[in-house]
């Protein structure tokens, strides 16, 4: 990689629609201030640095796909993949304003729920310099039961991670993975929560030469009101799965980014934490204020 910073997102929009049911509420109303904060606005992400990756997860929604493919073909950024019904299978998507040499996804060989996997782009950051980016989004272990598709979801990462790398590439891997160091549950019948991070995704990572970066915060905020108040779908499958209608899981850490040891961090922070003015009923403040996901998004700046 040339002498150059870039950024680096990672923001789980929780656009998911199923048979016009949200699964996050208010999927219409959150979009365009997303796309803005994303985007097109004053202060979007993309003026933080000259060079950018945008690691995007639950874009299922057609709509949302739409409006991020008009907003990055307006300011000329490279938006993957090519159709948005290749979107509506994995909801993933990666925007950049470097050069795509190479691109591709891979499904994992088991998921829970969607189609989910590895949204792979090979980028060019200067001449004859490359940068390897691997957008990702895992399914959900909960207290009752450890998912097994979880933990190999994780080894497929590493294995493709150790065949897709090219010498003296640096490589990031993004992404949410619903796991993290410090996920906790109200009700804890075994010891998941750390299992799954410490004797799973870790050691994975280690084996493969990827490195966690650590981040202040949680992206996974039990304050925020689409966490408090779920739509009725997520309520009923909560009560289906512990007996409950509220979320278990505690403030954490589930969405991270992992990077090769030629790789510098500057800064890891929390982005997309802003509330803003929207009709949500039951998921804004006092003043009318909703946050713009179920989760906030997390920024590395990096250097090599």
């Amino acid at each position: 990689m040339a002498r150059a910073d870039v950024a680096v997102f990672t923001y789980n929009m929780a656009q998911i629609e199923r048979f016009w049911i949200d699964f996050v509420p208010c999927t219409s109303e959150r979009l365009p201030h997303q796309v803005a904060a994303l985007l097109t606005g004053r202060e979007a992400l993309i003026h933080i640095e000259p060079h950018f990756v945008l690691l995007l997860q639950e874009v299922f929604k057609p709509s949302a796909y739409v409006r991020l493919k008009e907003a990055s073909q307006k300011l000329g950024f490279r938006m993957l993949p090519a159709t948005a019904q290749e979107a509506s299978e994995n909801g993933l998507v990666t925007i950049t304003n470097l050069p795509v040499l190479e691109s591709r996804f891979v499904a994992f060989t088991q998921d829970n729920f969607a189609q989910k996997g590895i949204l792979y782009t090979l980028l060019g950051i200067g001449p004859g310099h490359k940068l390897a980016v691997a957008n990702v989004h895992t399914v959900f272990s909960n207290t009752s039961v450890l998912n097994e598709t979880h933990i190999k979801q994780f080894q497929e990462i590493g294995k493709f991670i150790t065949q897709t790398r090219q010498k003296y590439v640096p490589f990031i891997v993004g992404g949410d993975f619903n796991a993290g160091p410090d996920m906790k549950y109200a009700t804890e019948f075994y010891p998941m929560a750390q299992t799954i991070w410490h004797r799973g995704l870790i050691p994975v990572m280690a084996e493969h030469k990827m490195k966690w970066v650590d981040y202040v915060g949680s992206t996974w905020d039990n304050a925020n009101p689409l966490i408090l108040n779920p739509s009725t779908i997520i309520k009923a499958m909560n009560y289906w799965e512990q007996g409950s209608s509220k979320w278990e899981l505690s403030d954490s850490k589930m969405d991270h980014i992992f990077i090769t040891d030629d790789l510098k961090v500057k800064s890891s922070r929390l982005v997309m934490k802003e509330f803003t003015a929207m009709k949500c009923p039951g998921r804004t403040d006092t003043k009318g204020l909703g946050p713009l996901s179920d989760h906030y998004g997390l920024m590395v700046q990096l250097k090599d």
